[in-house]
């Protein structure tokens, strides 16, 4: 045992090695203080090994109450319910949708499956008449406190108010936002092409730039609704000579 340890001090990589990368990394405490640390979705057990976490059976998964949820290994996912559409944190009822032989008589805004319509995300009805929800009635605190929130057909955006940046679902008056690495998965279709101009700041020309924004959330918080806001967070601080990038 002694050996062990011992050896141990005198090369803390010998404790890494006991680690499974696929589910604990190795965290330095100290210069000969290492451990095994369980990732994200597993826990240890009495044995101090790390085993998946059934979020399902706990008060860990977040769910609607209208969703199924379904354990995977290190996480969970959530599944809408027969007559609900969502991503399973959120399940919209569309009705139990209502059968046609050719699919003729569906909704433009349903979708047809086994000569059943069924009105698509963010529409309700029986599938033969779909009309739009209007999410922001419905789920007020969905967007930031700091947002608006507008309904569109079969959709919704948040939009971070002047003077905030962000994606509308977090918003900040933090300057370090500036130093985010912008997120191209702001560029991508989200919101039934509601698409409307955004903005954000350009790390090699420092300065802000336009793009066409269709809601779709990102990680990072280098995006702006108001170039006047932009410019006065990013380019009039000179925020980047008194700080480095920060990559997400």
């Amino acid at each position: 045992m002694c050996r062990k340890v011992c050896a141990e001090r005198l090369s803390p990589q010998i404790a890494c090695d006991q680690c499974d990368l696929r589910t604990s990394f190795c965290k330095s405490h100290s210069k000969f203080n290492y451990t095994c640390e369980c990732r994200s979705g597993y826990e240890k057990n009495q044995y101090g090994e790390c085993i998946d976490i059934d979020e399902c059976r706990g008060y860990k998964a977040v769910c609607d109450k209208n969703a199924w949820c379904v354990n995977d290994i290190g996480s969970y996912k959530c599944e809408c319910m027969a007559s609900y559409r969502g991503d399973g944190k959120h399940c919209t009822y569309v009705g139990l949708g209502r059968s046609s032989i050719d699919c003729k008589d569906c909704s433009m805004h349903a979708t047809c499956n086994s000569g059943v319509c069924q009105c698509k995300e963010g529409y309700e009805g029986d599938g033969f008449n779909c009309t739009d929800v209007n999410e922001c009635l419905r789920r007020p605190e969905i967007c930031d406190k700091n947002a608006e929130c507008i309904n569109r057909e079969g959709s919704f955006i948040c939009t971070c108010l002047a003077g905030f940046a962000g994606n509308g679902y977090n918003c900040t008056v933090s300057k370090n936002s500036c130093l985010d690495k912008f997120d191209h998965d702001y560029k991508d279709t989200c919101s039934n092409e509601n698409w409307r101009p955004h903005f954000y700041f350009n790390h090699q020309t420092r300065m802000c730039e336009q793009f066409w924004y269709d809601g779709c959330r990102g990680r990072s918080r280098n995006i702006f609704s108001e170039y006047d806001t932009c410019t006065s967070m990013c380019e009039e601080t000179n925020v980047l000579t008194r700080a480095a990038i920060i990559f997400l």
